[in-house]
């Protein structure tokens, strides 16, 4: 009987070959796994009036920060279902938790206490501390270059596209005309008007603010 014979040196080759195509087709698979849940880092900006930075906010489709002017971290906040987003701080400690549907959501304290009410429709933002939206600040669409901030349908400062070319063409003014922040190379969006409501502590307002941007405002 003849003995097996040894494969050929082609042979074995072929193998080595194929072996590699396996791990590259492998190795890329996890490359895509991996990265498949990357986020975009998509960018909000806001500086103050002299163009220094003093907020951004960071989101992609499931997650959000808030960072200071120079990116440390203030708050985060991931999307744990649809329409509820859990805050934390930097820490790790709860802060706050989001509920709701695609044009009302409550803003709720760990223990449960309702902080904030924001409710939407087609060219309107009601933000109110409680349940019935009464003396609710409003975000105002007023045409295609503007959002007002109105509180007791008085004007509280507004936020406008004013085209320029280095870039900062959308500026917030306070209801005395005066610019108060600044934001470059972005749509116009009502979000940093959240900063302007009187008495709207500044944690809660970041949260409104990131809520809302991630809802696509």
């Amino acid at each position: 009987m003849r003995s097996q014979q040894t494969p050929t040196r082609p042979q074995r080759h072929l193998g080595i070959v194929n072996l590699a195509l396996a791990g590259l087709v492998f190795w890329g698979w996890l490359v895509l796994t991996a990265t498949a849940g990357t986020p975009t880092g998509e960018r909000l900006e806001i500086a103050d009036a002299a163009g220094k930075p003093v907020l951004n906010l960071t989101r992609d489709a499931d997650h959000v920060s808030v960072g200071d002017g120079a990116g440390a971290p203030l708050l985060l906040g991931a999307r744990k279902a649809p329409g509820r987003t859990d805050y934390r701080l930097p820490d790790g400690t709860a802060f706050a938790t989001t509920k709701g549907d695609p044009d009302v959501f409550k803003l709720t304290a760990p223990d449960g206490r309702l902080l904030r009410k924001v409710k939407r429709d087609e060219d309107r933002i009601k933000i109110a501390d409680n349940a019935e939206n009464a003396g609710a600040a409003v975000l105002r669409r007023r045409g295609e270059d503007k959002w007002e901030l109105e509180i007791d349908k008085e004007s509280f400062g507004k936020v406008k596209d004013y085209p320029d070319p280095a870039g900062t063409g959308l500026k917030v003014k306070d209801r005395a005309g005066e610019t108060r922040y600044r934001l470059g190379n972005t749509p116009l969006t009502p979000v940093p008007l959240v900063l302007l409501i009187p008495g709207l502590p500044a944690a809660e307002a970041q949260a409104i603010m990131a809520e809302g941007w991630l809802r696509g405002w």
